[in-house]
């Protein structure tokens, strides 16, 4: 070899090892400064919720919350609460705090601070896998798009995923410092999951085998062992004063029917599907929507949630081999705690399976966001175990992916649900209509006016309703179609009967105007031509949701 090569190969090898050691010192100093950038990616996570909460204007499912909790009093709220298919505290945390606010952004702060801390409580919770693969999932609970989502939106699932992944840092510290304290701690969030949202129940069952395993390997004191028992019995405690009071209410109702036959049939097993695959196409969508809030609206199989939970799968191996060296507990809970990441998606499926509760791609898996992400980022520290920067990269790369490309909240481009295009609407409607004019209104567009247009006794509305009535709406009419035969939105095939059967119902006078306003996120609304047979002339619309069209009666 000549002496040319030789200098070549050593200045190529001194370049290697230049490059080596510059990559452990970034990982170094990642890793010693790992808690302040988890807080400064909270503080990110936080800024961007407040800017997407109070960009937006209220959809029909939030303004209806809203509407139950307006009430005279808390007993009031919490009758009102039980049409609804949710559990009560969430009512009662909104009932309250309206007294601070009532903007779009004051009703969703609650939402914005629980989806704040929720990633630091995983964070706190996975360093038992490593503070790489904590540090990655907190990354991805605090910018994937499904769970910015349910943190900016007047629903329970911010908080569900705060008390969930509170009570599983509870539940594995009670078993490092073998407390009864941590036991029951748990125990109270478990408690506080179940009052907010019924798909902690599975939570529930996966979290108690997965103790259950590890208190037969003899990994907790006899006092630990009593702090767990009673943190079960508070939750059958919970599950039966639900059952009593609600759930049984729901059992086999219209509401239940609805969902398992109608909007929600695709994530239920139905009779002649093969069982495998729609084991297969609601796992697939599910794991989409838990990355970029995909939503499935066929009965194809995705593909990219295919490659997700394949991968979900490897990682998941990976926790049950103990290819990790960051893991403190033993190698039997190390083996036991990949049982726990996995169990929750396994008694979803069977749920649906059951036909109990939904599972694919829709907000109803929200609860598996912190075992699914917490697998994903256990996948990405173990491949780039040898520079912890790499994992970071490839993290920010998916988020960024996930965000280009996610599905629009709610069905609804953020364009289209500017807070402005409902603003604009409102100004419209006060300059075009007359006091005293009737505004005419679907189920889901009365709810938002109420909200934006109603003051007093009709700001608020007791459940569930099933009538066509027409009541003052501040200094308005409002004209509401809703009934079951005539469903949440106007349709070319119900407008005609319903209008018809207002105007008799309604009394109004013949060729009164009436002033049809559509907000509706997922039907395209009535076009004008097919309302010029009502005398229509121009619609104004505002945005890609919002159309306001005066009519004639007939």
């Amino acid at each position: 070899m000549s002496e040319q090569s030789i200098t070549e190969l050593n200045a190529e090898s001194g370049l290697s090892r230049g490059n080596l050691r510059l990559s452990e010192r970034v990982d170094g100093w990642i890793e010693s400064h790992i808690e302040l950038l988890a807080i400064l990616a909270l503080g990110a996570g936080f800024i961007v919720r407040v800017v997407v909460a109070r960009s937006r204007y209220l959809v029909a499912d939030e303004a209806l919350d809203y509407l139950l909790v307006n009430q005279p009093s808390a007993l009031a709220a919490y009758r009102a609460s039980l049409t609804q298919a949710h559990p009560p505290l969430f009512y009662f945390v909104l009932y309250y705090w309206r007294f601070l606010g009532t903007s779009e952004l004051m009703l969703r702060f609650p939402s914005i601070i629980a989806g704040t801390l929720m990633p630091w409580f995983a964070f706190l919770w996975l360093k038992r896998l490593g503070k790489d693969t904590a540090f990655l999932a907190l990354l991805l609970l605090t910018f994937t798009p499904p769970v910015v989502t349910f943190s900016t939106e007047i629903r329970p699932y911010g908080f569900l995923l705060l008390f969930v992944v509170a009570a599983l840092w509870s539940l594995d510290r009670g078993f490092e410092r073998n407390s009864a304290g941590d036991m029951v701690v748990f125990g109270a969030l478990l408690c506080l999951a179940l009052f907010m949202q019924y798909s902690a129940i599975w939570v529930a069952i996966a979290a108690g085998i997965y103790a259950l395993a590890r208190i037969v390997s003899g990994e907790l004191k006899k006092a630990a062992v009593f702090g767990w028992i009673a943190s079960q019995a508070c939750a059958l405690a919970v599950l039966g004063f639900l059952w009593v009071t609600h759930i049984s209410t729901l059992y086999g109702g219209v509401m239940e029917s609805s969902a398992v036959k109608n909007y929600l049939s695709a994530e239920y097993f139905q009779a002649g599907e093969n069982v495998l695959r729609f084991v297969s196409r609601t796992g697939a969508g599910a794991f989409l929507y838990l990355l970029n809030r995909h939503i499935a609206w066929s009965l194809d199989i995705p593909r990219a949630g295919i490659a997700i939970a394949l991968f979900f799968l490897f990682a998941i191996v990976l926790v049950l081999a103990n290819c990790t060296g960051g893991m403190k507990a033993k190698v039997g809970s190390t083996r036991t705690f990949g049982v726990l990441l996995l169990l929750p998606v396994i008694v979803g499926c069977a749920g649906a399976l059951l036909q109990f509760y939904p599972y694919g791609s829709s907000r109803h898996v929200a609860y598996l966001e912190p075992f699914v992400m917490a697998a994903i980022a256990f996948g990405l520290a173990f491949l780039s175990q040898k520079a912890f920067w790499a994992g970071i990269v490839a993290t920010v790369v998916l988020l960024i992916t996930c965000n280009v490309y996610s599905e629009p909240a709610e069905y609804m481009s953020t364009a289209g649900q500017a807070k402005k295009e409902m603003v604009q609407t409102v100004k419209y409607i006060h300059e075009s209509v007359p006091a005293g004019g009737v505004i005419l209104v679907d189920y889901n567009t009365g709810l938002m006016l109420r909200y934006y247009l109603c003051s007093g006794a009709q700001n608020s509305i007791r459940g569930g309703e099933d009538r066509v009535e027409q009541f003052a709406c501040g200094e308005y009419q409002m004209a509401s179609g809703v009934t079951r035969n005539y469903g949440w939105v106007f349709s070319s095939k119900t407008f005609v009967p319903l209008f018809a059967g207002m105007e008799k119902q309604l009394d109004w006078s013949q060729g009164q105007a009436i002033w049809l306003v559509q907000a509706d996120e997922i039907s395209p609304p009535l076009d004008l031509t097919f309302l010029a047979r009502f005398g229509a002339e121009r619609t104004q619309e505002f945005g890609e949701y919002i159309s306001v069209t005066r009519l004639r009666a007939p």
